[in-house]
């Protein structure tokens, strides 16, 4: 009875996340109606689609109470069980089943890196530093954009490399699979969004070489990667800001910068990469983590 009772409010609080997302209005109607008189045939033509929707097999598999954003939160929580849903709906193909248990994975890496992206830096030019340091030298490098306002506006493929080459770099002898496991699942989603069966004849192509290479576990066991990194990263109280300062001094063999009416000396490391680069009165951006110039961006 005890475990029951467990699982009903773990039901509730579920049904209470459902009504407090965006779009689904006929869910709370039909709720609404499930209170109230239920002989009349609209209102169990609604009940119907409640018992529809609740008829949910998947257990969540990660972890999100971390998530201090209530809305983020519960997103996160239904799209994993929603992910998980999948593998156990017999009315899926085996074809939809791998389609709609990417489709909800890459859901959860695109919400959960906007999150991370939000917390852990503080200002739009430390989020573009991030995704510019960490996605140069690549096929694709991110460039700085003016036009940069919120999260959204940098691509997940931009989002996801950075985060993989500051966290899971690629190391000869030791390679780790994240970043390439994150693009096999866009892939996957981008063409389970665009796919047609009268205009692409490769329909599904894309989809049954990447099956060939991952499963849910090793997609599953990434996203459990990224969301532990993730939390590590929040949790920590300093974020990565940026100040727009001026060069007080150029000369070797440190330079002096000033920004928040305060004067700071470069390391020597970034003193010598950047000596070339700077001149007495410039303008500059400096990246700032625990009161520490950790790099410049020019811009």
């Amino acid at each position: 009875m005890g475990q029951n009772k467990e699982e009903l409010k773990k039901l509730l609080s579920f049904i209470s996340a459902l009504t407090e997302q965006p779009g689904n209005d006929e869910f709370v109607a039909g709720l609404r109606a499930l209170l109230g008189n239920t002989n009349d045939p609209a209102v169990k033509a609604d009940l119907e689609d409640i018992r529809r929707i609740l008829r949910i097999r998947g257990i969540q598999s990660i972890d999100y109470s971390f998530i201090d954003d209530e809305l983020t939160r519960n997103q996160l929580i239904m799209d994993n069980i929603r992910m998980e849903d999948s593998i156990l709906d017999n009315s899926l193909s085996i074809q939809d089943k791998w389609y709609e248990f990417c489709s909800y994975a890459h859901f959860q890496i695109e919400n959960i890196l906007n999150y991370y992206y939000t917390k852990a830096f503080s200002t739009p030019d430390a989020v573009q530093w991030h995704v510019m340091k960490y996605t140069s030298g690549g096929y694709n490098p991110y460039q700085y954009s003016k036009n940069y306002k919120v999260c959204t506006d940098i691509s997940a493929y931009h989002k996801s490399t950075a985060l993989c080459n500051d966290f899971f770099p690629w190391i000869k002898g030791a390679p780790d699979y994240t970043s390439s496991t994150i693009n096999r699942v866009r892939k996957v989603r981008n063409e389970y969004v665009h796919r047609s069966g009268v205009t692409d004849t490769g329909e599904g192509k894309e989809c049954k070489e990447i099956q060939e290479k991952c499963s849910y576990a090793s997609i599953r066991n990434t996203l459990k990667k990224i969301v532990e990194v993730i939390k590590q990263q929040v949790s920590v109280q300093h974020q990565v800001c940026s100040f727009i300062g001026f060069v007080e001094d150029s000369n070797l063999p440190q330079v002096k910068i000033k920004y928040n009416n305060l004067s700071s000396l470069l390391d020597k490391d970034l003193s010598n990469i950047y000596a070339n680069k700077l001149v007495k009165g410039q303008q500059i951006v400096l990246i700032v983590k625990n009161n520490k110039i950790i790099d410049l961006l020019f811009v």
